[in-house]
């Protein structure tokens, strides 16, 4: 029977190079020094620094510094990973279900200022309430263009709403747009065709989100931290980080204990005998 032939890998350059790319994930298992997002120069500062701490004697010695300051270059970029996937996991907008852990129920309207607790103020909350009581009666009460006309006068907050959103949304206008003009306003997005009528849809729905968030935010609050807790935990017990961390010292012991017998060698092979040889019998 023929043996298959045993496959030696990719063959062209664009697999080779693919190939050479597998271990650069986080760079602990390279063979590269540098990183496409690191610096030579602060890898040649390190290794200078350990130059200058070991101060190797041959060949042999400058090596295994070298080897040693590797190690420790992976050693930080393995930190900085850590620190950067422990910013993201814990910037993460907590889930609809994370919440629903702790009893909390989300409002779909409030999930966007959910997210942006921590930015909402009091004078931000009462203009949005401002708003809503304008646009809650408006909106109940509408029955054609005629009522656009009215807004500037009879609810004014709402009429200045409606502005910022066409601004917002690159509406374009006059510098003092009149209620006509706007009545023109039309957009390809949501339930209505009209801008202004979907634009006073949608700012009900935030408004009412914005309210019920405030309103909510001490236990949702309390959620998120226990949330980022969670996360914070799930880092510190993934199986990844402890192996990798291992491996690394391990080769950082094994190169010191390398270096140690080849400088006990060095100067054992140093010593010079000077001890007088014995006049040979007469």
């Amino acid at each position: 029977m023929i043996q298959g032939k045993r496959s030696g890998g990719p063959q062209t350059s664009e697999g080779k190079l693919a190939s050479s790319q597998n271990s650069l994930k986080t760079g602990v298992y390279s063979r590269k020094v540098t990183l496409i997002n690191e610096s030579d120069d602060e890898f040649n500062q390190l290794l200078a620094q350990f130059m200058s701490d070991f101060a190797p004697q041959d060949i042999a010695e400058s090596v295994l510094v070298r080897d040693l300051a590797i190690i420790i270059w992976k050693r930080l970029r393995l930190e900085g990973l850590e620190q950067s996937s422990l910013v993201r996991q814990l910037s993460r907008p907590i889930k609809s279900a994370e919440y629903s852990q702790q009893g909390i129920k989300i409002n779909p309207d409030a999930e966007w200022a959910i997210d942006t607790l921590g930015d909402l103020t009091e004078d931000m909350v009462e203009y949005y309430q401002q708003v809503l009581e304008e646009a809650e009666p408006w909106w109940a009460s509408y029955r054609g263009d005629q009522d656009i006309l009215s807004m500037k006068v009879n609810y004014p907050s709402l009429f200045q709403e409606i502005l910022n959103q066409a601004q917002v949304f690159g509406i374009e206008m006059s510098a003092d747009p009149t209620p006509e003009e706007m009545c023109s306003w039309t957009h390809d997005y949501g339930e209505y065709e009209q801008f202004v009528l979907c634009s006073v849809c949608d700012l009900i729905k935030k408004c009412r989100g914005v309210i019920w968030a405030d309103t909510h935010s001490v236990q949702l609050k309390s959620v998120t931290t226990q949330a980022k807790e969670s996360r914070l935990l799930d880092i510190m017990q993934s199986p990844m980080k402890p192996r990798v961390t291992e491996d690394l010292n391990r080769s950082l012991y094994k190169t010191l204990s390398e270096l140690r017998r080849h400088q006990q060698w060095r100067r054992k092979m140093s010593i010079v005998d000077v001890t007088p040889s014995e006049s040979k019998a007469a």
